[in-house]
Formats: structure tokens, C-alpha cells, sequence
């Protein structure tokens, strides 16, 4: 394979954190490259790429080359896929306080009451979860409350079939 254009990094549903205990199915993942469908995001481009630019808004912006095409529907054969696991914790809550997140952005459309998958119990956390942080950032390891929970317990079945019937990307 000669050079690839991009590496695109499939995310193993194993790490797609809806909160530190679970993680989310894999049919959640609506992404495409290289005929398979899942969480995926884009961890390398190469510079060289003619007229490569970013073009969009927030939830459908990404990156486009000199003929505005974005760079994962340029040719396949020019694109490295990675299936290799690794943490995207885009679910996890960034504010000390539930308001706090609510007063980013879009970050509401993160936030998810949804049970996921539980992690196999000799999984091994990275160390960074382990080390000091701010006190305005709580502990990862900190369970969902009752209220979270039962919610959760309403939602999730008709997060399930409502992104198998009506799945869309982006926002």
C-alpha cells in the first residue's frame, strides 16, 4: 500500500464510554469507511493532500480537499484502517455540575441515559484515570445514581430501536 492519504481509527465498541463502567453497543455507530459501519473517527491526514482545508459546522464539519470532497470519500485504497481499541469519552460528563455541561455547546446531545455493556472485569483502566486531577472533575469511578439508572432503564430500549430504524449522522 502505498502512503495512505488518512488513518482512520475504528473505535472498538469496547471503549465508546457511556460511563465508566459500560460502554456502548456497537450498532450505535453510524459511521462508514471502507464498507464497515461503526464508531469510527479520523486520527491522521496527510498534509500533501491537494487543496486540503476544513469545510462545515459543528456535527458536520470535516475535512475537504481542493474539489471540497471530503477526504474519507476519496478513494479507498488510499485509506489506512486501524481496528485497534482505544477510549473516546465523548459521553462522559466535562462539568463539576449537570448544569455546568448544559452551558457547553451541543453537550447536551451528548449526554446519554442509556445502559450500555458492561466491561469484562479484568479490563484493564489506563493509568490516567488512576492520577490526580482538579477538584471540579469527579471521580470516574463514581457509580450512576438511582434517578440516572432508572431512567436509563426507560430510554434504553427505545435508544436501541430507534437507531436501527431511524439512524442518521451527525447532529
Amino acid at each position: 500500500m502505498p502512503f495512505p492519504e488518512i488513518c482512520i481509527k475504528r473505535q472498538s465498541t469496547f471503549y465508546q464510554f457511556l460511563y465508566i463502567f459500560h460502554f456502548q453497543e456497537g450498532k450505535a455507530g453510524k459511521y462508514t469507511f471502507k464498507g464497515k459501519t461503526g464508531h469510527f473517527n479520523l486520527r491522521a491526514i496527510n498534509k500533501k493532500i491537494s487543496g486540503l482545508h476544513s469545510q462545515g459546522v459543528h456535527g458536520v464539519w470535516g475535512w475537504v480537499d481542493d474539489e471540497n470532497q471530503m477526504i474519507q470519500d476519496r478513494d479507498e485504497d488510499k485509506q489506512l484502517l486501524l481496528d485497534t481499541p482505544y477510549l473516546h469519552t465523548t459521553f462522559l460528563p466535562r462539568g463539576e455540575r449537570r448544569i455546568d455541561d448544559l452551558n457547553v455547546p451541543k453537550r447536551k446531545l451528548k449526554f446519554k441515559y442509556e445502559l450500555g455493556e458492561k466491561f469484562p472485569l479484568d479490563f484493564y483502566y489506563p493509568e490516567s484515570l488512576f492520577k490526580g486531577k482538579p477538584g471540579f472533575i469527579s471521580s470516574p469511578w463514581k457509580t450512576k445514581s438511582f434517578k440516572y439508572i432508572s431512567r436509563a432503564v426507560v430510554e434504553t430500549p427505545f435508544r436501541k430501536i430507534n437507531r436501527r430504524i431511524f439512524s442518521k449522522v451527525g447532529y
